[in-house]
């Protein structure tokens, strides 16, 4: 048994058993604290980790030799990994409240411009220059967004025609070279 990914905090623990068949099997592992409880015939209170194990019914290859077999594995792994994510939310939820807040509405014009405010590298005018550029794209092919834009709305047909549109405003190389 070996714990795959993550601190030693995480509650659950992703954590792969190797199997008799050379694959190793995928399960979560819950840790509740501990429990108390007194044994009468020895008159000795008996302290015990308390542990869940969750099967996930997932399984991945030892020894990968071909391609396909690396690469479904991988596919296999990030999806244990999310999961185990989903998994901890929800605990987080249950126990205090917390939870990633998912449905906030960001926009992201405001997250540029924070992001530009407390930017300290030398290159400041050519993240300026990049959020400008975006600003302005957005005004020209998506004039009911030129205020607010949120991140459901960037797509890859929005990228694409952003980078038709630098493609065709830019000439050569530099932060103002607009």
């Amino acid at each position: 048994m070996r714990k795959i990914e993550g601190k030693s905090t995480d509650n659950p623990k992703l954590i792969k058993k190797e199997l008799k068949n050379g694959t190793y099997s995928l399960y979560l592992e819950y840790y509740w604290g501990y429990s108390k409880s007194y044994d009468d015939e020895n008159d000795t209170e008996i302290i015990r980790k308390d542990r869940r194990k969750e099967a996930l019914q997932l399984y991945l290859l030892k020894n990968p030799r071909t391609p396909i077999e690396r690469q479904t594995n991988k596919e296999t792994l990030e999806l244990a990994k999310k999961i185990r994510f989903e998994r901890e939310q929800q605990l987080k939820d249950t126990k205090t409240g917390y939870r990633l807040n998912t449905s906030k509405k960001v926009n992201i014009f405001d997250c540029m411009d924070a992001y530009y405010a407390d930017y300290t590298k030398k290159d400041i005018r050519m993240v300026k220059g990049a959020i400008n550029r975006f600003k302005d794209f957005i005004a020209i092919e998506y004039p009911e967004c030129k205020i607010r834009i949120f991140p459901e709305q960037l797509n890859k047909d929005l990228m694409i025609k952003f980078v038709e549109y630098l493609q065709s405003r830019g000439h050569g190389s530099g932060a103002f070279t607009y």
